[in-house]
């Protein structure tokens, strides 16, 4: 299952929308999004909140599978009820937020994405994001914290978004449009051969983005402990 505040075609969601208690917070991608409704939002509200956001972007939402619930609350079978009217009326093909996953996503802060990304499609999200597919020319990540493609990465990511100029980009096979993290920008880096077979990360080395192959030591390198 996916989660983060977002993953969308033709959907962007502003640092306000992520941060803003009151608000809801929309992750994942089309075929498996997650909507989380802020516990202080009145139910009749949730509703109208709701409506807006798929008034927004009905050919996104259209034929979408939403796991929609409150962050610590669990919705009654009356409010589930009318999510699930609304949800038909705009063809989002509604299921309950578990509370299992909000309990692991909350420990994890991490969004799993198991799709190819392709033009247009964007992920953003307030954590790390692990992507099971490609990054196709025209798409984007965008991640507060580490990107990791176990794929091609042939579009844009941006690791380290609110800041973090220790955070990474990792790609099994890497040829991007363009590599960000934090506030430095690469467009052009000097990468290994397109065919070659190794894996390589990115990361901020002497105020600039350097990519090597990934491996152990590369983390070592860089100075990051990793957990026996």
């Amino acid at each position: 299952m996916s989660d983060e505040p977002i993953a969308k075609s033709n959907v962007e969601l502003q640092p306000e929308d992520i941060f803003t208690e009151d608000t809801i917070i929309i992750k994942g991608s089309k075929e498996d999004l997650i909507i989380e409704l802020p516990d202080a939002m009145p139910f009749a509200k949730v509703k109208l909140a709701l409506a807006r956001e798929f008034k927004k972007a009905p050919l996104f939402f259209s034929q979408s599978v939403a796991h929609i619930g409150y962050n610590h609350t669990k919705l009654n079978v009356r409010q589930q009820k009318q999510i699930r009217e609304l949800c038909e009326k705009y063809g989002v093909l509604y299921q309950d937020l578990p509370d299992t996953f909000k309990g692991k996503q909350a420990k994890a802060n991490a969004l799993l994405v198991t799709r190819t990304l392709r033009s247009g499609q964007r992920i953003e999200y307030n954590g790390h994001v692990v992507l099971l597919g490609d990054v196709q020319p025209g798409a984007e990540i965008v991640a507060a914290g580490h990107v990791l493609v176990w794929g091609t990465l042939r579009g844009v990511a941006h690791a380290g978004a609110a800041g973090n100029d220790r955070a990474v980009i990792c790609a099994m096979k890497l040829v991007p449009i363009q590599l960000r993290i934090a506030q430095y920008v690469a467009v052009e880096l000097e990468l290994k051969d397109e065919h070659a077979h190794k894996p390589e990360i990115v990361f901020i080395r002497n105020q600039q983005i350097v990519a090597e192959e990934w491996d152990l030591k590369s983390f070592v390198r860089m100075g990051v402990a990793l957990e026996s």
